[in-house]
């Protein structure tokens, strides 16, 4: 056997197995041997580390899919996906996350929801990351069964900076809305207006105000429709031009209300709802007329304009021009309001009692003036009548 050959053995071996091999070469090739010893030895050495993080790596992914797995409720195969992204060390941070969690009235359904959606939370830090955040929130008059209930359906709440992301859009919100109740009611309904682009919004909000549109129209935007004003600043810009074409002014009514049925839809999507009332009837105009005076009747679903729309023509007759020049009828709940109230208005047409133009009047007032309507309206046929109405509302609900 060659000096080579010995030498290339001496490289795959540990430090343990070398001895014999260099004292039976020394004979050969001392100064040869001993330099390739130390260079082999030293090879080993700096190997070292990286083996060791290896191995440390291999453990903390071990951990994180068994943690994932038994505590978290993930299938192996999901665990195993988000073992890559997250690394947990021991169990010592998330068991102590998921307790101040349920300490906030997180149900089990809710932690584990969380966990799935965003399981980065685990690393956080409960003391630092999340009580401080929670505890700001709640001093704002947001129960914890809603701060459950949102944070677990959106939780990149929790991940975002409480001092350079949340406290500054309350803050923001606050000065339109003049109530904590009414912010709260807006991170209700959009959660993720308290971690969007701090930037974005600002820059929205400005553009309306120099677009000519007041403070209180604002207000009503950022309460009603907030996820308006948190899309990109350009894609706002071009959903207030477009507004602007359709021949709505700042001034009026229903220039925010426009500018957020338009922000909720891509054009795609815009031209899809054309095609779809014009399929039933509506004419261009008719589409034009009916999004200046309601526009939120292109926010509606279409399996919703379908059913509206196939009831009315259908069941009672009216003219989709009619519906056009009635456009809030699209946006009525089918269930709750226009079958019950239209299954009485079908027995006073019979009767001849009313004519059928009276539908606008009749499906736009609330529940309470309706009844109140028919018993002052119609006394012989009233307990006939109101005891139908109700019926049809208890078995849609």
């Amino acid at each position: 056997m060659t000096i080579g050959m010995h030498i290339c053995k001496i490289r795959v071996l540990n430090y343990g197995t070398i001895h014999p091999f260099i004292n039976h070469l020394q004979s050969t090739s001392s100064s040869f041997v001993t330099k390739h010893y130390y260079a082999t030895t030293t090879t080993t050495t700096e190997a070292a580390p990286a083996a060791v993080a290896t191995t440390t790596t291999t453990k903390e992914s071990s951990f994180t899919t068994s943690y994932l797995v038994d505590t978290c409720g993930f299938s192996p195969e999901s665990a195993l996906s988000v073992s890559k992204i997250v690394k947990l060390k021991n169990a010592q941070k998330p068991d102590a996350l998921l307790n101040c969690l349920r300490e906030y009235g997180f149900s089990e359904t809710q932690l584990f929801r969380l966990v799935r959606k965003c399981p980065k939370v685990l690393v956080l830090d409960a003391e630092k990351n999340l009580s401080p955040k929670f505890e700001f929130l709640l001093s704002k008059g947001i129960s914890r069964t809603k701060l459950a209930k949102v944070v677990s359906a959106q939780p990149l709440i929790i991940l975002r900076s409480l001092e350079k992301t949340m406290i500054p859009f309350y803050d923001l919100c606050r000065s339109l809305l003049k109530s904590d109740d009414k912010v709260s009611k807006v991170f209700v309904r959009c959660p993720r207006f308290m971690h969007a682009s701090h930037s974005f919004v600002n820059a929205n909000i400005k553009h309306l105000y120099d677009s000519g549109v007041d403070e209180s129209k604002i207000s009503t935007l950022v309460r009603i429709w907030p996820s308006a004003v948190v899309v990109n600043t350009e894609r706002f810009i071009e959903v207030v031009e477009f507004v602007k074409e359709k021949g709505l002014k700042p001034s009026s009514v229903n220039f925010v209300a426009a500018v957020a049925a338009v922000a909720s839809l891509s054009r795609p999507s815009w031209e899809k709802k054309v095609l779809l009332f014009e399929s039933w009837g509506w004419s261009k105009e008719d589409i034009l007329g009916a999004f200046q005076k309601h526009p939120q009747c292109m926010m509606v679903s279409e399996s919703k304009i379908n059913a509206v729309m196939k009831f009315l023509i259908n069941e009672m007759d009216c003219e989709p021009s009619y519906i056009a020049h009635n456009p809030m009828f699209v946006s009525f709940s089918l269930e709750k309001r226009t079958i019950p109230r239209c299954s009485v208005i079908q027995i006073l047409l019979s009767k001849g009692r009313v004519k059928l133009t009276c539908l606008s009047s009749m499906l736009r007032i609330p529940d309470h003036s309706f009844e109140k309507k028919l018993i002052a309206s119609y006394k012989e046929e009233a307990p006939y009548l109101l005891k139908l109405y109700r019926e049809k509302m208890s078995v849609l609900k």
